[in-house]
């Protein structure tokens, strides 16, 4: 199953065509539909005011619609290792008390509160000291170096979950 990411700039009717250099592949080939792009509905910013950009002549980012953007990130780095679905390495006690049910999610919401407006993270790798760079944290390296292979795509589709989290909070997510 293939998907592609996209975020249309306009409101309206979108239409799409893929092309596949396999032109028997009718799976990836010759695909045609249409998107229709409604106005935002929604209260988080970045979705009412449009993506980041800076203009010449000015020191700071903002919103395409010209209202400045505050950066204030967090470098989330252990984002590949995370629990999306469970409480991670700390204890059941300390997840009682501070009503954790979910590691990944408890650190957005906790920075989301704290104020910050983007999540700097890192989705090849996670840096594991002398071995260097893991998705698993078995010091094997980075998706690069595992291959395309089954674990390799639940990966992907565990960081589609991460990141729509990131999207629904309001973060801007900067990926390194």
């Amino acid at each position: 199953q293939w998907k592609v990411r996209v975020a249309l700039t306009e409101i309206g009717e979108w239409t799409y065509e893929t092309t596949c250099t396999d032109t028997s592949n009718a799976g990836l080939h010759g695909l045609t539909g249409g998107i229709n792009c409604v106005p935002y509905s929604g209260n988080l910013e970045i979705y009412k005011r449009g993506f980041l950009k800076t203009e010449k002549g000015t020191r700071y980012f903002m919103y395409d619609d010209g209202t400045p953007f505050f950066y204030l990130g967090d470098t989330h780095w252990t984002l590949p290792v995370e629990e999306i679905d469970g409480i991670g390495g700390i204890s059941q006690d300390l997840a009682d008390e501070y009503g954790i049910t979910s590691q990944f999610e408890y650190i957005m919401d906790v920075r989301m509160a704290q104020g910050f407006t983007v999540m700097q993270t890192q989705p090849l790798g996670w840096y594991n000291g002398a071995t260097g760079n893991s998705w698993f944290g078995d010091g094997r390296g980075s998706i690069f170096d595992y291959g395309i292979n089954d674990m390799i795509v639940e990966k992907f589709n565990q960081y589609d979950r991460y990141f729509a989290y990131i999207a629904e909070k309001g973060f801007v997510n900067a990926n390194s």
